[in-house]
């Protein structure tokens, strides 16, 4: 088992995740905190880390389908988009799909923070 925490990882991009392809062991992945994700996060992940049980994203913006873990990462069981995520409806609803999600943490949804003052005037 190989365990990583990268807290406060503000310039881990799609391009930085692709290096974990050679961590074909890992379980558990904590990034917290990056804004630089695009559109090949999720699919680095996908295709890279197949024995994946627990994925943190916590206070990164995430808006891509993830209904890719399902064949990709069939073992997941507890994804954490707490904090300040900005996560779409695309995003979770492709989550949703996965048989095996147990524990689903969940921060902004459908905005981000700077939204959230306005929203609740």
């Amino acid at each position: 088992i190989i365990r990583n925490n990268f807290e406060k990882t503000s310039k881990i991009s799609d391009e930085g995740i692709k290096f974990l392809k050679r961590c074909k062991n890992l379980e558990r992945l904590n990034i917290t905190y990056s804004r630089k994700f695009r559109e090949y996060f999720h699919l680095h992940i996908a295709m890279n880390l197949r024995n994946l049980k627990y994925l943190c994203v916590r206070e990164c913006p995430l808006q891509e389908d993830l209904t890719i873990f399902i064949q990709g990462c069939p073992h997941l069981e507890e994804v954490d988009m707490s904090g300040d995520s900005w996560v779409t409806p695309n995003c979770l609803v492709g989550l949703s799909k996965h048989p095996n999600i147990k524990i689903y943490r969940l921060g902004h949804f459908g905005h981000g923070d700077t939204q959230c003052e306005e929203s609740l005037q």
